[in-house]
């Protein structure tokens, strides 16, 4: 048994466990002997409020352990992660869990990560470019949906990540109205196989990650379009 957690702007939500809440999962673990997976994927991509240490820190990597990607910080193509076991015995065996499930990490893409991460600046220095260009998408894409999203939408406001969560009123099936929005040059990710045992059609994941500004306007206008016009038909 473990605790798996993404604590800083999750996926799908984009939501942030706050410190209260962090000193509470660990608490909880501390009392019940359940390790704590921390995986951190999106934490240096913060556009507003201030960082929260990780759980690892904050339990001094006691019943922790600790996991974070380059994928979200260098490139998506470079699939290199990294743990941090602080407690005895953990990568003896981590490491046959890992050989188990893929045998070996691309050794070409090791190779590359240490190239690019070795020369002093360069990876801080990319992140630094990276934020003021997410933080604008992430600030367009909110500032379009509230304009273009009918009455009784709602949406989360992320600090930092790369997604975030709408639901749009019921009587619109997000499965179905993906099927429309994919011929107007539309994607999202339907909400429905984020729910545990709840049937809720009616909300979806958005990146605002990848998009031009231009496309990511236009792309939450003909969102909005088809919500409406799906409503109307409800």
């Amino acid at each position: 048994k473990l605790v798996y957690i993404v604590p800083n702007f999750e996926n799908p939500t984009g939501v942030t466990l706050s410190l209260r809440r962090r000193h509470e999962l660990i608490q909880v673990c501390a009392d019940h002997g359940i390790p704590i997976y921390e995986d951190d994927p999106y934490g240096r991509l913060r556009y507003s409020g201030e960082p929260l240490p990780s759980i690892t820190a904050l339990a001094k990597g006691r019943n922790t352990i600790y996991m974070s990607t380059v994928s979200k910080i260098i490139a998506p193509g470079m699939r290199v992660a990294w743990l941090v076991l602080p407690e005895p015995g953990l990568y003896e065996r981590v490491v046959p869990a890992k050989q188990a499930a893929d045998l070996h990490t691309s050794s070409f893409t090791q190779r590359a990560v240490y190239a690019y991460a070795r020369v002093p600046g360069q990876v801080e220095g990319h992140i630094a470019d990276m934020l003021p260009v997410y933080r604008r998408r992430r600030d367009l894409m909110l500032q379009t949906l509230a304009r273009a999203m009918p009455k009784g939408s709602s949406w989360t406001h992320p600090d930092g990540g790369l997604f975030l969560w709408a639901r749009v009123p019921e009587g619109v099936d997000t499965q179905e109205l993906l099927t429309h929005a994919s011929e107007k040059k539309v994607a999202f990710v339907p909400g429905a196989p984020f729910w545990v045992n709840a049937d809720v059609r009616n909300t979806m994941r958005l990146n605002f990650s990848n998009a031009s500004e231009s496309a990511l306007v236009t792309g939450i206008e003909r969102l909005g379009d088809l919500v409406k016009t799906h409503l109307a038909r409800a």
